[in-house]
């Protein structure tokens, strides 16, 4: 047969295999297949060992505690306000403290400021960022209702001003624009005579001047809309509206992440460097532009109110972190509560009449302020003061970042806290002397911790122990897919997920961008019992942890 087929021997083997039967009424060479295979099995399954995994211990996910709203260290009509509308409207006290303080800076913070030291001339405006830290429906909305009367009763009060003014201004501008066209119609009368008098030439041409330059005048005292806030405005919008308001401007949003999102953007960076640079108030900050020319606007002071989620908050302090953002953004946000999620009652029942129309009144005083006021600590109180400072220091250094950072911005906080509680406790007004108490400096240190206790929540969403471990195993499931019937990286015979060091590589996730990292999550995510050790380069997933 080999001859007569001129086959090879292998060739004539194998052909005598696929004709040839064995006992079982299979091919020769079927037999030997299935055998092969099953020997192959056997001997994988001898290899394999055990998958065995640590006892399982999941991650700790609580928050970072926070301190309570310090009411001792309040004025009484502040005090009495928050609990009253906390209770009418159902949300945290936190947020309708943040949200008077942010709304009070809007109105005063561009005519006063403290000076930090006696000596040194270290002044610091009280201009901040405000946040409110919370899921959706805790409340963030309802504080922000609450405190929004004598802002808008405020706006009510200075459109109808402006609209007034205006229309003074128009009346006065056609008047002398009357007056200018007939001088210059007289100068061209006079011209065109065949013996023209130069004297009555002259006059009108006198008269002209003098009513241009009346007019020249007029227009620079133009009127100005006074305005307290803004919510969605363009950068050229906004560089407009500062050019008009020296006093400052706030940004207030419902949600600040939409706000977030556009100035992480590299085409709207001029606009965050506007932001950065208006924190601190009262530089000069030339703005030009090719329609408009040079907009200058003589004295630079931005904040920013809003609340925002924590899970989209956590994409903004992890380009922090990475280096990606981190400009002192978030650390301007020096204001900001992250309260406890608690079931809350509404209770219906009517606002005080006289808690209410003492805020509108404090908020009335504070417009009325005179521009370029300084305040001063006395004696004790900035003895205090600079004691703190230097253990704040010394705290800030053994903290590391990002609370280092926080705690730098702070010393220009609590001093300003400090002229928040001045201010509210007499009523908006400015006393003879003009000085901070050690009662209020003391009040404001308290203050400033509980805000401290509530940004430290805030970092601890991303600064956190292990944090490629606790990246990893946050993706596991997103990496092993929801089905082992759509999914390759589940093995059958075990009923266990796996992957594999490749399948993270490729994904390129943050915090496991490096190898280092990568190794180190494995290696505790094994320790904690989340994964098993590598078997044939892979790691299989507990059970437990995708229960979990």
């Amino acid at each position: 047969m080999r001859l007569l087929k001129s086959l090879s021997f292998a060739e004539a083997i194998k052909f005598a295999s696929q004709q040839a039967l064995s006992p079982d009424g299979r091919t020769v060479d079927e037999y030997n297949k299935n055998l092969g295979s099953k020997n192959k099995s056997a001997k994988s399954s001898l290899l394999l060992p055990p998958v065995l995994f640590k006892t399982y211990q999941p991650f700790n996910n609580e928050l970072v505690p926070v301190d309570n709203a310090p009411y001792d260290a309040l004025p009484n009509l502040l005090t009495d306000f928050i609990k009253e509308q906390s209770l009418i409207r159902g949300c945290p006290d936190d947020y309708i403290l943040v949200s008077l303080l942010a709304r009070m800076g809007c109105v005063f913070s561009g005519k006063v400021k403290v000076a930090l030291t006696s000596k040194t001339g270290w002044h610091a405006s009280p201009n901040f960022f405000w946040a409110m830290i919370g899921d959706p429906s805790s409340g963030k909305s309802n504080a922000l209702s609450a405190t929004n009367k004598p802002i808008q009763l405020l706006s009510e009060n200075a459109r109808e001003k402006y609209k007034k003014e205006m229309k003074q201004y128009l009346q006065s501008i056609a008047l002398i624009e009357c007056k200018i066209n007939a001088a210059k119609k007289g100068m061209e009368n006079e011209g065109k005579k065949a013996k023209a008098d130069a004297s009555t030439i002259t006059k009108f041409e006198d008269s002209f001047k003098a009513h241009m330059q009346e007019l020249a005048e007029l227009e620079e005292r133009k009127p100005k809309l006074k305005r307290y806030t803004v919510t969605k405005v363009t950068v050229e919008k906004l560089i407009l509206i500062l050019e008009e308001n020296p006093e400052g401007i706030m940004l207030e949003v419902d949600e600040l992440s939409s706000s977030f999102v556009r100035l992480s953007k590299d085409d709207n960076a001029d606009e965050r460097g506007l932001y950065l640079s208006g924190f601190n108030g009262g530089i000069q900050y030339p703005y030009d532009t090719v329609k408009r020319g040079t907009v200058f606007i003589s004295s630079l002071l931005l904040s920013i109110f809003g609340g925002i989620q924590p899970s989209k908050l956590k994409r903004f302090l992890n380009e922090a972190r990475t280096g990606y953002q981190d400009d002192g953004m978030l650390q301007r946000f020096q204001g900001i509560v992250y309260p406890d999620r608690n079931i809350r009652r509404l209770e219906d029942r009517t606002a005080s009449v006289l808690l209410v129309n003492g805020i509108v009144e404090l908020f009335c005083n504070l417009d009325c302020l005179p521009l370029d006021t300084v305040l001063h600590l006395d004696e004790s109180a900035q003895q205090i003061f600079d004691e703190w400072r230097n253990e704040t220091a010394e705290e800030a250094q053994l903290l590391g970042h990002p609370h280092e950072a926080h705690l730098i911005k702070s010393y220009e906080f609590v001093a300003s806290l400090a002229v928040y509680l001045y201010l509210a406790e007499n009523n908006g007004k400015l006393t003879q002397e003009k000085q901070i108490s050690s009662k209020q400096i003391l009040s404001a240190i308290k203050i400033g911790g509980y805000f401290f206790s509530h940004a430290k929540r805030m970092y601890g969403l991303v600064y956190k122990d292990n944090l490629p471990a606790r990246s990893l195993s946050e993706k596991l499931a997103k990496l092993v897919g929801a089905s082992p019937i759509k999914t390759e990286h589940y093995d059958s015979k075990l009923r266990l997920y796996f992957f594999t060091r490749s399948q993270i590589r490729s994904k390129d996730w943050a915090d496991l961008t490096t190898r280092e990292e990568r190794r180190e999550a494995i290696k505790i995510l094994i320790r904690l019992g989340h994964i098993s050790k590598g078997i044939n380069n892979r790691y299989y997933i507990n059970p437990l942890h995708l229960n979990e």
